[in-house]
């Protein structure tokens, strides 16, 4: 039992950690250029005094001085998948 909550915790990290990525990339138009385990953080949802229920989390992204920011959306590539224009359009 406490396998499988590690690996459920696990997954949600790793579905949590790429929606970031694609909300930085997608709707923001920006990446941070040096993006390790090292400048990612796992933090209580509630932000500092908690709040969140058990065990929801949420990510803090630090060391924030290397960035590529983009002032125009992004075109996509000719031959691009047809899933990578749907997340384009949700941005």
């Amino acid at each position: 039992a406490r396998g499988a909550a590690r690996e459920a915790r696990r997954s949600e990290l790793a579905r949590l950690g790429l929606r970031t990525f694609l909300t930085m990339v997608l709707r923001h138009n920006f990446v941070h250029a040096d993006l390790h385990p090292g400048n990612i953080l796992v933090l209580p949802a509630g932000g500092e005094g908690g709040g969140g229920g058990a065990g929801e989390v949420r990510l803090g992204i630090i060391d924030a001085r290397l960035l590529a920011a983009e002032s125009r959306p992004r075109l996509l590539p000719l031959g691009a998948p047809p899933w990578l224009a749907s997340l384009v359009r949700l941005s």
